[in-house]
């Protein structure tokens, strides 16, 4: 996992992970998840899910609220 970052637009959540080459498909599954436990705490229902895949040492774009950012 490279990065998360999070965006509220129009009463939408936009919720953005960006991994590595090497992610798993288990890896993809947790950052979905994790993202309906984000929602879970808003009055919203409405996310959009944005997952990519960018390996290092590729730049990389991030939503308004970057929750984690992996030491590069």
């Amino acid at each position: 996992l490279r990065s998360v970052s999070v965006e509220m637009r129009d009463n939408t959540i936009f919720w953005q992970c960006i991994f590595d080459k090497d992610a798993t498909e288990g890896d993809l599954e947790f950052m979905s998840e994790a993202s309906s436990e984000v929602i879970a705490d808003f009055k919203t229902n409405k996310i959009n899910e944005n997952i990519q895949i960018i390996p290092f040492p590729e730049n990389t774009r991030h939503l308004k609220n970057l929750i984690y950012l992996r030491n590069e």
